[in-house]
């Protein structure tokens, strides 16, 4: 009987080459696993656990505790914003929208978004919500349109 059992495991959702090393970290730290080769470009996982080591599934659980996907996303993996709502905060005064954002695989994503957009001329302020999938700005309509940050977004 094998002393050590390799699992080759599916990983989506990763983006950069921070997100592997969070995967990486992340299945290195679950007891009896021996190593851990995570590919950006395969989407996969390749494990060696030992004979006591963790099951597949235990593994699989250790990828969504992470943040990632297990199972492909049939949509585009590609970040898309649209728009869920706008207000005013007052009659000719900077205005406040908040836009669903798909695709964000990471924090540093989140990030990367968040200081794209508030860099913008007319932002007064851009926070991201990584959890939510949210962008909410507040900027000066007449400096700026909703359809400029949805640009800028989609360029990040």
């Amino acid at each position: 009987m094998p002393e050590e059992y390799e699992i080759i495991l599916p990983i989506y959702g990763m983006s950069c080459q921070k997100c592997v090393a969070k995967v990486t970290s992340a299945l290195q730290e679950t007891e009896g696993v021996v190593s851990v080769d995570v590919s950006l470009q395969n989407s996969s996982g390749t494990v060696v656990v030992s004979q006591h080591g963790p099951t597949r599934d235990k593994l699989l659980q250790v990828i969504v505790k992470a943040g990632f996907q297990v199972v492909e996303n049939n949509d585009n993996n590609e970040e898309e914003a649209s728009t869920e709502s706008v207000k005013s905060l007052s009659e000719d005064e900077d205005q406040e929208a908040v836009f669903s954002i798909q695709g964000m695989t990471c924090a540093n994503c989140a990030q990367t978004i968040e200081k794209g957009v508030a860099k913008m001329p007319g932002v007064k302020s851009a926070t991201v919500n990584f959890a939510a999938e949210k962008l909410s700005v507040v900027y000066d309509p007449g400096s700026l349109q909703k359809e400029d940050l949805l640009s800028q977004v989609d360029g990040l």
